[in-house]
């Protein structure tokens, strides 16, 4: 296991990541934490120190989390829905598109558990999505 000290050296430039799947960098001013999984998933940490405490040591740590819930084909101008019960829940309201990738509100998550175990709430505009 990856000491903080050694954590703390790798960000030392401002980014750094675990594998070829796992992005992170770190605001110079704020010490904000931005953790990309796989480009479906986005989490937000106070600091270096929390993501520590949630992806390392597997512990409960406040953070915030958005996911990639709809793709936007700039071809054909669709929007693709992953789940398509999504479609009835979002009738009516407009999507925002700036990219391909769609993703949610960044909402914050009070974790029990660490990165492994981690608790989702997937929402839009104040829509809770599946």
């Amino acid at each position: 296991m990856i000491s903080f000290k050694e954590l703390q050296e790798h960000a030392k430039n401002g980014e750094f990541g675990f594998g070829s799947n796992h992005h992170c960098s770190v605001e110079k001013e704020t010490g904000v934490v931005g953790f990309n999984s796989h480009g479906l998933e986005y989490l937000e940490y106070k600091s270096l120190e929390d993501f520590y405490t949630h992806y390392i040591l597997e512990q409960g740590v406040e953070h915030k989390y958005s996911a990639l819930f709809a793709n936007y084909d700039e071809e054909t101008g669709v929007i693709e829905l992953y789940d398509p019960i999504n479609k009835e829940r979002l009738k009516g309201v407009v999507i925002d598109v700036d990219g391909c990738a769609i993703f949610s509100d960044l909402v914050t998550i009070k974790a029990e558990h660490g990165y492994s175990q981690r608790t989702t709430l997937v929402q839009y505009k104040g829509i809770v999505l599946d």
